[in-house]
């Protein structure tokens, strides 16, 4: 009995890898599982590549980094995103893909960013990350051109 309900319980955990999963939502950020990665984990501290599309409420697209030539690095942690963006990276692995909710206080804020995402406005971000790295400064820089 106890190995028939191992399976089941397996089986069902196998059936759900590639479906949206809900995620508690942290400091403004909600988040859906779309595909969970295989590779490294998106820490502090450690550099990532990702790709993502940001849209506004009404559905307009606002920022599109689809692919490999146009995607976007930075370091889990430093300060250089919006906060949202920073949280829904944490605890991706590598090849994972999520649907992420940021409200306007974890997105660009009060003023927004003018001429793009007007005062107080939520975002809804597609998000894929690429490539995880532990290595210095130096080394991602070196790699840029890859």
């Amino acid at each position: 009995m106890h190995r028939l309900a191992a399976i089941l319980a397996l089986s069902l955990l196998a059936a759900c890898q590639d479906r949206t999963l809900p995620i508690a939502a942290r400091d403004g950020v909600r988040v859906d599982e779309v595909t969970i990665g295989e590779g490294l984990e998106a820490t502090e501290g450690r550099f990532v590549e990702v790709t993502y599309t940001v849209a506004l409420p009404d559905g307009r697209v606002v920022v599109d980094l689809p692919g490999d030539e146009s995607s976007h690095r930075f370091v889990v942690g430093d300060g250089t995103v919006i906060p949202g963006l920073d949280e829904a990276v944490r605890g991706m692995r590598e090849g994972g893909e999520r649907t992420v909710r940021i409200s306007w206080k974890s997105g660009y804020g009060s003023p927004g960013l003018p001429g793009v995402i007007p005062p107080r406005t939520s975002l809804l971000m597609e998000l894929k990350l690429l490539d995880v790295r532990t290595s210095p400064a130096g080394v991602w820089q070196a790699t840029v051109g890859r």
